[in-house]
């Protein structure tokens, strides 16, 4: 697949302006949040897209999560959905977008409780939430602490093929070589642009960009709520995927969904809809369904 030729908040202005709906671009420090519904919303969903790092959203990014916050709405559910758009390598050196990832969601916090928030992200945009979630228990030595209330957890979140542009020994990695969206080349490709894109004395890989390399442990005591984990049966990454996946199955003390989907790419929603499948998928189905069931927070009396 081609990378999109618009910056992510062009295309996202463009996919708007296509549906008559105006755009609300919140600039934070090196990085935009932008924002389908009223930032007073009872509860937001912050949105992560993939891309390696390197590249921007595509349209079906923007569609998909407006049809999702459509179906919210029509559910008569006061929810927002506030799509991050972070640096890019090699213009930002990571580890930036972990921090931006902290600062941005510590700014949502001075206005709302960790409980009104959710996360859902595609890819590396998954391995952000998963590094954010991460954080406070095990923080990443160049970026600040985040501050949460004793005893409070984020909403819920839901990972699209959760991953990194990094390769493993896993054997989908060789089964799945000509039925994913990219190859073994590709990633490699990816993966150099990002290790020659590194703040001084950074390691690449590590624990908050390649989340199977994490010890279980690790995911014990995770703030946040419930989790799904979504794979695609043919995903080069498929394998890295579900097992992290069940290892915060293991560990997490709420509901953890792990699904894989049989035949299904690397983000496979995502890419069925930029190409026009009609049908959808088993993964696509049960994303739609987590829009479908989602709540607005409402303060416990």
């Amino acid at each position: 697949m081609e990378a999109p030729s618009l910056t992510t908040e062009e295309t996202y202005k463009k996919v708007l302006a296509a549906e008559g709906i105006p755009s609300d671009v919140e600039e934070l420090d090196g990085c935009s949040l932008l924002w389908l519904g009223a930032r007073t919303a009872k509860s937001i969903i912050v949105y992560m897209c993939g891309g390696g790092l390197v590249t921007h959203a595509y349209e079906s990014h923007i569609q998909f999560l407006l049809n999702g916050w459509k179906i919210m709405k029509a559910n008569n559910q006061d929810v927002s959905i506030a799509f991050l758009a972070y640096g890019l390598c090699p213009t930002t050196l990571y580890p930036a977008q972990i921090r931006q990832v902290v600062s941005t969601t510590q700014h949502l916090l001075k206005t709302r409780p960790a409980e009104s928030i959710s996360f859902s992200g595609d890819s590396i945009g998954g391995m952000l939430i998963l590094a954010l979630l991460l954080h406070p228990t095990h923080p990443h030595p160049s970026v600040p602490p985040l501050s949460l209330l004793p005893g409070s957890r984020f909403n819920s979140t839901f990972l699209i093929s959760p991953g990194s542009p990094i390769a493993t020994s896993t054997p989908s990695m060789l089964e799945n070589e000509g039925k994913d969206i990219f190859t073994l080349a590709g990633l490699q490709q990816t993966h150099d642009i990002v290790n020659a894109s590194l703040e001084p004395g950074i390691d690449f890989p590590n624990p908050w960009i390649l989340a199977s390399s994490v010890e279980g442990k690790w995911w014990k005591g995770l703030p946040v709520g419930e989790v799904v984990v979504t794979a695609g049966g043919n995903e080069l990454l498929r394998d890295d995927i579900l097992a992290v996946g069940e290892r915060i199955k293991r560990y997490h003390d709420r509901e953890v969904v792990v699904f894989c989907g049989e035949g299904e790419v690397h983000c496979g929603p995502l890419v069925d809809l930029l190409m026009g499948v009609e049908e959808d998928k088993a993964c696509t189905k049960l994303w739609k369904q987590w829009f479908q069931d989602f709540k607005a927070y409402r303060i416990r009396t």
